[in-house]
C-alpha cells in the first residue's frame, strides 16, 4: 500500500503546529462487533493524520476517512499519534 511506504512523512516538520483531528460516529474502525467509534490523531496536516491511521494495526486496512468532525491547532511540542475509541457500545 502506497500509504504505508510513506509513514516517513508523519515526522513533526519545525516550525509547524500540529493539530488534533477528530473523526466521530466511523463505521469499520474497529474489529469489533459495534460500529461508531470516534478516532483522535495528533498531526501536522491531514496527509500526515491519514497515514498515521493506515498504519495503526489496531485499524482495519482499508478505512475510508471523510473530513474530520473538527479540527484544533496544538500549542507546544507534542508528538504525532492515534487514539481510537472502539464504539458505542449497547449491552
Amino acid at each position: 500500500m502506497v500509504l504505508k511506504k510513506r509513514l516517513s512523512m508523519t515526522v513533526r516538520i519545525v516550525g509547524a503546529r500540529m493539530k488534533l483531528f477528530i473523526w466521530k460516529d466511523l463505521d469499520g474502525l474497529t474489529f469489533q462487533w459495534h460500529d461508531g467509534g470516534s478516532l483522535l490523531v495528533v498531526a501536522v496536516s491531514l496527509e500526515a493524520a491519514k497515514l498515521l491511521v493506515a498504519n495503526d494495526e489496531s485499524i482495519p486496512d482499508g478505512l475510508e476517512l471523510p473530513e474530520p468532525a473538527t479540527v484544533y491547532e496544538l500549542a507546544g511540542e507534542i508528538a504525532p499519534s492515534v487514539v481510537v475509541f472502539p464504539d458505542k457500545g449497547c449491552c
